[in-house]
């Protein structure tokens, strides 16, 4: 035991540090396996930061809660730490806070935690988090951005673990929001069983949210429809086969008569017998004249096939008149 003004350094059994994340700002809390594989080579560099509770038989971490659940996860026995005295709930997480701040940056859910727990219990006041603690997280000290970042917590925790790994983005998430609070979680499996990107999450939500509005009915009762089930559910189909499909589906319905006018265009382009490595497609949602082209050119025979194929079908007659339509 070492003594350090009003701190003192020493070791103590680890099962009498009482689980409390009351000052916890790491989301997700669990430690990394990077962490867990540097204690247990090297042993602990850094003591946790705890104080005593008023019972006086357990301690609260104050900053520390990643190396103190590793060294749980290791099944430790014992756990060097500080003890500091008397810590107001304010000052221990302004400790936590700029303990973290000093050594990497925080993903959103994170900043929301913080505002979280400095404005509930009134720790601190509105404006005082705008002013101070807004720069301190890299955000925007404004009234909109605080009420921007703390609606995040309002997520399901599936969505919020989802943002912060960066598989959902920002806008996903705001869009998710835009749903009542009993559809999210609903909103957020549909989306695990699509094992999509952010990009395509953001467009199915799109879509949905599109089609709630436009027909005036609820998520629930679209994501239960015939349709979506048998594609949701098909079995032994990858998500990327179920997204397409289910893409399609939406699209159909939130623009039928763009949907119905493509689908034409593209039955009359396949009257003209492209080849397997060679398609011709409207413009997305139609924005935009003729025709977009592409082609897979995978040894000299496709270039071949593809050269042929443009030149025969510039001379015909019928699709020079399709053209014109367009």
């Amino acid at each position: 035991m070492r003594t350090q003004g009003n701190c003192v350094n020493t070791v103590i059994p680890i099962n009498q540090i009482r689980d409390d994340s009351s000052f916890c700002i790491s989301f997700p809390s669990r430690p990394s396996a990077a962490l867990k594989n540097s204690i247990k080579k090297i042993s602990l560099i850094n003591p946790i930061i705890v104080q005593r509770n008023t019972q006086g038989d357990t301690y609260q971490i104050i900053t520390g809660f990643k190396r103190f659940y590793a060294l749980k996860a290791l099944k430790k026995k014992e756990i060097p730490v500080r003890i500091e005295q008397s810590v107001t709930p304010r000052d221990a997480l302004l400790k936590n806070l700029y303990e973290n701040y000093a050594f990497r940056s925080f993903n959103i859910i994170e900043k929301a935690i913080i505002i979280e727990k400095l404005i509930n219990p009134g720790l601190f006041k509105e404006q005082e988090i705008i002013k101070q603690i807004l720069p301190l997280l890299d955000c925007e000290s404004n009234r909109c951005e605080f009420e921007r970042i703390i609606k995040l917590r309002s997520l399901p925790l599936q969505a919020q673990r989802a943002l912060a790994s960066g598989h959902l983005s920002l806008q996903g998430a705001e869009r998710m929001l835009m749903f009542p609070p009993a559809e999210r979680a609903s909103l957020m499996r549909l989306l695990s069983i699509l094992a999509v990107g952010k990009n395509k999450a953001d467009e199915i939500m799109n879509l949905l949210f599109d089609i709630t509005k436009r027909e005036h009915k609820g998520l629930l009762t679209i994501l239960k429809s015939l349709p979506v089930q048998e594609i949701i559910t098909m079995p032994n189909v990858p998500g990327t086969e179920q997204y397409h499909r289910l893409r399609q589906y939406l699209y159909s319905r939130r623009y039928p008569q763009l949907y119905a006018h493509e689908s034409l265009i593209n039955q009359t382009l396949q009257r003209f017998s492209p080849p397997s490595s060679f398609s011709m497609k409207p413009p997305r949602q139609l924005e935009g004249e003729g025709l977009q082209i592409s082609c897979i050119i995978r040894d000299i025979e496709d270039l071949r096939k593809t050269i042929v194929y443009l030149s025969t079908i510039s001379k015909n007659k019928s699709f020079k008149k399709f053209l014109k339509t367009l």
